[in-house]
């Protein structure tokens, strides 16, 4: 059991809502992001880095690589607000919902 081994009931209780919760680290966020790769389809990630940022305590930096094969997709998902994202399509072309619509990316 989680409790007997030191988790705290509001970080078990709160791990639905994990995206949003104040109770877990961005690089335990990073870690459950990828828990979730397995509900992709044809999809496959890779963490390529991650770093602290030094002058600003509890942030990190972290590259990720999302590989998708024909017809590949990620379930639907939110990032916390505090998270800024980059992307950018090597090869073929990303359809993602983000905001007001959905955008092709190439």
């Amino acid at each position: 059991d989680l409790r007997q081994a030191g988790e705290s009931n509001e970080r078990l209780d709160g791990l639905a809502g994990w995206r949003e919760s104040p109770y877990f680290t961005e690089p335990e966020k990073a870690a459950l992001v990828l828990a979730d790769a397995p509900k992709s389809k044809n999809a496959k990630v890779t963490l390529v880095y991650q770093h602290e940022l030094p002058n600003i305590p509890g942030k990190s930096i972290k590259g990720v690589l999302v590989e998708y094969g024909p017809g590949g997709y990620s379930p639907g998902h939110t990032h916390p607000k505090s998270v800024f994202i980059y992307a950018t399509v090597l090869e073929g072309a990303i359809r993602s919902q983000v905001n007001d619509g959905p955008v092709l990316y190439r």
